[in-house]
């Protein structure tokens, strides 16, 4: 889960269920436009877990409650599911992993209650945020690209976008806004195959240009690397992922929709954006 608890500051929470390593792990990353601010992994074994989705010793997740402590971050929050989903990837593609990567539970999260790091406690109301589930050792991905934004100035736009290579293929690009009460949708086979992305790890960009029935959306997504936070995604068996995430990204969304003669240029400083390679950036943050 990640959300946005106030203009300058975002958390990253992550319940992790790792059979192959037979323990069960609570993640969190607390940043500000700064970079990182806390940071911590608690451990816990995993047949202390139980509960529909995640509840032990770490911590608790439930459809509409989340609850936890990593070291100095504590959260106490609310989960306020305003309805919309995606599937990012058709049928086919989940016989090659890709499907089995990412599933964005709830698109379109608002948050409320408390943070802590240290002695230093946070209240949010309606924080924007997204809830995703993902599958690691299923996986057979070497890299990809995931933005999510839903804190543009206006609560109707949410945005989310994955590009991904997994092996011999790609790259596959899924993108989704809702806008003005419609959801301009590029997951088709054919929106995967023929969509041009790119992401590079040298400037920490994203950009996106999709077509379908005379729409155009495209996009730019940036990072600074030195303002992010890195953690390290074991493979059990298949290479180590390192992840380097931010909460505050830049984004530039367009949409050109000739039929209902919509014209849109979109910008945020808080947007979701995560690049994820098998390559070493050196030291991480978890």
């Amino acid at each position: 889960m990640e959300a946005l608890l106030g203009p300058d500051l975002g958390l990253w929470v992550r319940y992790v269920l790792d059979a192959t390593a037979g323990e069960a792990s609570v993640w969190a990353l607390v940043m500000d436009r700064g970079g990182l601010v806390a940071a911590h992994k608690e451990v816990v074994p995993i047949e202390s877990i139980s509960g529909e989705l995640f509840a032990g010793a770490g911590g608790r997740l439930e459809r509409e409650h989340c609850v936890g402590r990593a070291g100095a971050i504590a959260w106490d929050l609310r989960l306020d599911d305003r309805g919309l989903r995606h599937n990012h990837i058709p049928f086919w593609a989940r016989f090659l992993g890709v499907g089995r990567t990412y599933s964005p539970a709830v698109l379109d999260l608002r948050v409320q209650g408390t943070v802590s790091v240290g002695d230093r406690t946070y209240t949010v109301k309606s924080g924007p945020g997204v809830l995703g589930h993902l599958w690691g050792t299923r996986s057979r991905l070497q890299s990809w690209a995931w933005a999510h934004c839903n804190a543009f100035d206006r609560e109707d736009l949410v945005f989310e976008g994955l590009c991904a290579y997994p092996g011999g293929y790609g790259p596959l690009t899924s993108l989704v806004l809702h806008a003005d009460g419609h959801a301009y949708r590029f997951s088709r086979t054919r929106d995967l195959l023929r969509t041009y992305s790119r992401f590079s790890t040298d400037r920490w960009t994203w950009v996106f240009e999709a077509h379908r029935d005379g729409r155009v959306l495209t996009g730019e997504i940036a990072l600074d690397p030195t303002r992010s936070a890195t953690v390290r995604y074991p493979g059990h068996g298949r290479p180590t992922m390192f992840c380097t995430n931010s909460r505050f990204a830049s984004a530039r969304i367009l949409l050109r929709d000739p039929r209902r003669g919509l014209d849109l240029d979109l910008r945020s400083r808080e947007c979701a954006f995560e690049i994820v390679t098998p390559e070493d950036p050196g030291p991480t943050d978890l």
